[in-house]
């Protein structure tokens, strides 16, 4: 679908500003005084927190690891809704659907609005159907279908790997 230019220009901003970021913590990571330097005493302990997190990243075989376990979780996300539209008889932008659909759903489980982000994560699935030009009702339903998966797919897998681990 077409999008109006002002909105590509800002989304092509906001994904360089976060590259730009990301970069900029793993520098304070690699030297952490300078980052002692720049903030306030208050600030200290969570910088340390957050530093500490990025520190793993530092190693090149950590890195890629993490970088390559990210992207096949992802792709293996998009793939999933994908199977979802084709389950539908969705004939049209479906590769823009599951990306914003994706995509939208994982910044919505940051809301804390209520359990499970029951709610914030159909609308998410629902503004990714609009900007495709999706039926909402069939977007809606999607949102729907696709938590519900999700869900379920966590449970197992997250029971599997309690057993494997042992623990109870």
């Amino acid at each position: 679908p077409e999008a109006d230019p002002k909105i590509t220009q800002i989304t092509t901003l906001f994904a360089v500003l976060s590259v730009v970021a990301f970069i900029i913590l793993l520098l304070l990571a690699r030297y952490p005084q300078l980052a002692r330097r720049f903030l306030p005493q208050f600030a200290e302990r969570l910088l340390d927190h957050v530093l500490d997190g990025i520190q793993s990243l530092m190693n090149v075989n950590a890195f890629i690891h993490a970088v390559s376990w990210t992207i096949i979780s992802w792709m293996l996300s998009f793939a999933g809704f994908y199977v979802l539209l084709w389950a539908v008889d969705v004939q049209s932008g479906e590769v823009a659907m599951s990306v914003l659909s994706v995509t939208l759903a994982a910044f919505s489980i940051a809301i804390p609005v209520s359990i499970v982000a029951l709610g914030p994560f159909e609308a998410a699935v629902r503004l990714a159907g609009e900007l495709v030009g999706l039926d909402n009702v069939i977007s809606t339903a999607l949102g729907f279908v696709y938590h519900g998966v999700t869900i379920i797919t966590y449970a197992i897998w997250g029971s599997i790997g309690l057993l494997i681990m042992g623990t109870s």
